[in-house]
């Protein structure tokens, strides 16, 4: 009776645990991310935006660090409604990423994120090319936020 009582527990265990894994939260994790040459940040402000709340950078070295610090936050899919709310309500910092070295109006994004005042990262891309169903942190990081501006050098 022992033996079954500890194998029932054990299979309980697992399967709390399999639940808890898919309950829809994965690790924003690239594959394809040293093809990444450039980022244009931009800051929204009561959903509006200036030239001087912009940013390029194309230092290899920095794309990919800030791409380390992002790379394994834990996301959940959201659906679009909900971010566009979430986005009109709170100023926001967008982080775009190209894979060549100049942009025009209408270059096509490789890879983006968008961050919310109050430390939620929103991930329009799986991976870089790869438009997805956009997924958000399932916490806040303010404090990674504030590290990104510093290592970019941004003070808008």
């Amino acid at each position: 009776m022992g033996k079954k009582k500890i194998f029932l527990i054990g299979i309980a265990f697992i399967s709390l645990f399999l639940s808890a894994c898919s309950d829809e939260q994965n690790v924003n994790k690239m594959k394809e991310k040293n093809s990444l040459k450039l980022i244009f940040i931009q800051k929204v402000e009561g959903n509006e935006t200036s030239e001087e709340m912009t940013k390029i950078v194309s230092d290899k070295t920095q794309i990919q660090k800030i791409i380390s610090m992002v790379e394994e936050l834990k996301v959940k899919e959201s659906n679009n409604d909900i971010i566009i709310e979430k986005m009109q309500t709170q100023d926001n910092y967008m982080f775009s990423f190209y894979d060549r070295k100049t942009i025009q109006s209408g270059t096509e994004i490789s890879y983006s994120f968008s961050v919310l005042n109050d430390g939620t990262f929103i991930f329009t891309h799986h991976d870089v090319g790869s438009i997805d169903t956009p997924r958000i942190t399932t916490e806040k990081h303010v404090e990674l936020l504030n590290d990104i501006k510093q290592q970019l050098d941004i003070h808008f």
